[in-house]
């Protein structure tokens, strides 16, 4: 039970940098923007979504993983697979 609980963390970890490393590039993608002279984009109605989809996208991703290690099923196998099934 606490490897599950082990790799249900792990899993979460991972969940966290994906969003992490989504917000890195769209970091980026402002830079770039300001380097060829884009102006910026203001709008509290974009940015409002933006934050709420981005958190809804987390909440996702954190049932499912929590929802496929409720019923045993590996969502990050640590370990290779030795054939197709695995």
């Amino acid at each position: 039970m606490a490897s599950t609980s082990m790799n249900c963390f792990k899993s979460i970890l991972h969940n966290i940098g994906v969003v992490v490393a989504g917000l890195g590039v769209a970091f980026i993608g402002t830079r770039v923007d300001s380097f060829f002279g884009i102006s910026d984009f203001h709008s509290i109605f974009a940015t409002a979504l933006a934050w709420l989809l981005l958190v809804i996208g987390f909440l996702v991703r954190v049932w499912a993983t929590f929802y496929f290690y409720e019923r045993r099923m590996k969502v990050i196998s640590l370990a290779p697979a030795t054939d197709l099934g695995s």
